[in-house]
C-alpha cells in the first residue's frame, strides 16, 4: 500500500531526507506515493533545491500540520483501518508530537512544568539525562556526541559492540514502577526505515492518541507521558490530565 511520508523541517536534515526517499522508491521499491515537506519558511532549502514531483512543501508550523493531519489517523485506527503513512521527524525538533497528541485527546491538559518533570524523569536511569526548560527530559544511552545521521545499527559504531539497550524498553520498564503518578504512557519510536531515513507509523501516533484519549475519559493519576524515542535517544514530556 503507497504511504505519504511526512518530513518535519525543510532544511539540512529535510533536505537529505527528502532526497532519500524517493531513490529508496525508485532503487528499493518502498511504498512511498508522495512526501510531505512541513517547514514555516516557504523558501526552505527543499523548496529551493528539491523538484521531484513527489515532492511538496506545506508552509506551516509543525505541532499545527501534525494536530491538523492526525484526526483523520484516529478515526481510521479507531474503525481498523490500515494506515501506511509514516513521520519522519527532525533530530533537533522539539516535542511536536506531545503538543499533537495533547490537541486531539486531552486538549484540556497542559504541559508539566520543569519541576513536575523532575519528579517524574529525574530517577530514570539511562547514562545521560537533562531536564530542559519546557519540562521535557532529553534521554540517551551515550555518554559520547553522536552523529545525528547515525542509523543505529546492530553495532555501535562509537563502541564497537553489539548494543545491548533499547530506549522503548527502558521507558517503559521505568514508568511502570510510577503508577501512582502516570495514568498512561505513550512511545513512539523511530527507527531506521531505509537509506539513511528514521520513521515513525502514523499508525501507532494514531493508536497511541486513541489510548490516551481513553485514559483522559477513565481518570486516575494525575499525569500521561509521551516519548519519542530511538534506539538509543530519547525525548520524554508529561501532560497534567483533568482529574
Amino acid at each position: 500500500m503507497k504511504a505519504t511520508y511526512t518530513v518535519i523541517g525543510g532544511g539540512c536534515f529535510g533536505s537529505f531526507y527528502t532526497r532519500q526517499l524517493p531513490r529508496f522508491a525508485d532503487r528499493a521499491g518502498g511504498p512511498i506515493e508522495r512526501v510531505v515537506v512541513v517547514d514555516r519558511d516557504p523558501g526552505c532549502r527543499v523548496a529551493r533545491e528539491v523538484s521531484d514531483p513527489r515532492v511538496t512543501v506545506i508552509v506551516a508550523d509543525w505541532a499545527d500540520h501534525l494536530a491538523a493531519i492526525l484526526p483523520a489517523a484516529v478515526e481510521r485506527a479507531a474503525a481498523g483501518a490500515a494506515i501506511p503513512d509514516r513521520l519522519v521527524p527532525s533530530p533537533l525538533a522539539s516535542h511536536i508530537l506531545l503538543e499533537a497528541m495533547r490537541r486531539a485527546a486531552a486538549p484540556g491538559a497542559y504541559p508539566a512544568g520543569a519541576d513536575e518533570a523532575q519528579d517524574l524523569f529525574g530517577a530514570i536511569a539511562t547514562p545521560f539525562v537533562r531536564g530542559l526548560e519546557s519540562g521535557n527530559y532529553a534521554l540517551s544511552f551515550a555518554t559520547w556526541v553522536c552523529p545525528v545521521n547515525c542509523i543505529e545499527p546492530p553495532t555501535c559504531p562509537a563502541l564497537r559492540q553489539p548494543l545491548d539497550w533499547d530506549m522503548a524498553t527502558a521507558v517503559a520498564d521505568y514508568l511502570l514502577g510510577r503508577r501512582g503518578q502516570v495514568r498512561s504512557f505513550h512511545i513512539l519510536q523511530c527507527l531506521h526505515e531505509a537509506f539513511g531515513v528514521g520513521t515513525i507509523p502514523m499508525h501507532h501516533i494514531a493508536r497511541e492518541t486513541l489510548k490516551l484519549k481513553r485514559a483522559v475519559e477513565r481518570g486516575g493519576a494525575p499525569y500521561a507521558v509521551i516519548a519519542t524515542v530511538s534506539t538509543c535517544h530519547g525525548l520524554a514530556g508529561a501532560l497534567r490530565l483533568e482529574s
